[in-house]
């Protein structure tokens, strides 16, 4: 029930087993204990029967059959990189998330990346947890996205309580607005202090990353759609409108970046599992993350699932679904959102 307020992790994740029945004006409020992972995973709900009859979602294969959470959870089982994309303010991908970050680290040990956080907080996110700093400093330094608290918290403290590195995968904001605002050529030239460089992928990796046709279609496609820009603008509470060919450059950037913090986390725990959560438009049709993935790392495994708020979740439509993804979750845009992104927006 969404008015159930959930004592534990393990709760949280048979929330969404109870979706058929989920009150449509309330959401849970999800409090981690201490609870080892064993404890919480034994909780799981039975992933064989999870998405085949839950009123409030579908999952489908890239081609449009039906399958349940297992399916899922099974694919990632051999996988380097899990990439979740989501639309932020959706509270059922939120659930999902967790319920395949638990069920996947108990097949294999994880990394929890996320697009939700900056990578010039890392050593703040290390610091929060191994419990050296107190929450509340580390909400003041990480700079979180507004929805914080009500979407990606609960995933943050699972990875504290049972061990799961979590990686601060986007590039800082300030750097998309400098690229939105004036174009590629920002970087193009020894114009940043070489301290910059420890937060944004080398001129190097800028310059080879060539993005492919279809890439650039699907960024301009999007752009160029006013319904669209809003959805793009959701990925990036702090991105304003632009030119397309600004916004072209800044997409460019931060998919380059979001792989490069990938690329490194599999480098440095080669025995894990990486899911990255982000945006969807970052992983779909196998293009952004997953295309910019290749110039840091040849032959990497990735499973993509895309979760989609659609006012019929159970219905697969193939002229729009078809090849989305590996996965394709639809979740029941008439559920409350979680979050007004415009209205939070930073200026």
């Amino acid at each position: 029930m969404w008015k159930r307020h959930l004592s534990t992790i393990a709760g949280a994740t048979s929330s969404v087993l109870a979706l058929s029945n989920a009150n449509r004006r309330s959401q849970p409020e999800i409090r981690c204990q201490d609870r080892t992972n064993v404890q919480a995973i034994r909780q799981l709900p039975n992933l064989d029967s999870l998405g085949l009859e839950s009123q409030h979602m579908s999952i489908f294969t890239r081609h449009g059959e039906r399958v349940s959470v297992a399916a899922v959870v099974n694919a990632t089982r051999h996988a380097d990189v899990v990439l979740m994309g989501e639309t932020h303010d959706d509270p059922v991908a939120h659930q999902m998330e967790l319920l395949v970050l638990a069920a996947t680290n108990e097949l294999k040990p994880c990394v929890l990346s996320m697009e939700m956080f900056e990578s010039d907080i890392q050593g703040v996110v290390d610091e929060y947890m191994v419990g050296m700093i107190e929450e509340e400093d580390f909400l003041k330094d990480a700079r979180p996205w507004a929805n914080y608290s009500t979407d990606y918290r609960h995933m943050l403290e699972f990875a504290k309580r049972v061990g799961i590195p979590v990686i601060a995968a986007n590039v800082p904001r300030r750097y998309v607005k400098t690229i939105g605002r004036v174009g590629s050529e920002s970087f193009a030239h020894a114009c940043w202090p070489s301290s910059s460089y420890a937060w944004i992928p080398s001129v190097l990796d800028a310059l080879y990353a060539i993005p492919s046709n279809r890439y650039m279609e699907h960024i301009r496609d999007i752009a160029l759609s006013a319904a669209n820009h809003a959805r793009l603008s959701q990925g990036c509470p702090y991105m304003k409108k632009g030119q397309t060919e600004e916004l072209t450059s800044a997409v460019i950037l931060w998919d380059l970046a979001m792989a490069h913090s990938i690329a490194n986390a599999l480098e440095a725990h080669a025995e894990r599992t990486v899911l990255h959560v982000c945006g969807s438009f970052h992983c779909e049709r196998d293009l952004g993350i997953i295309e910019m993935l290749s110039n840091y790392r040849e032959k990497t495994k990735v499973v993509v699932i895309a979760i989609y708020p659609e006012q019929d979740c159970h219905t697969f439509d193939q002229s729009r679904h078809r090849n989305a993804a590996d996965f394709v979750i639809l979740t029941d845009a008439q559920l409350p959102r979680s979050c007004d992104h415009f209205q939070n927006a930073i200026d």
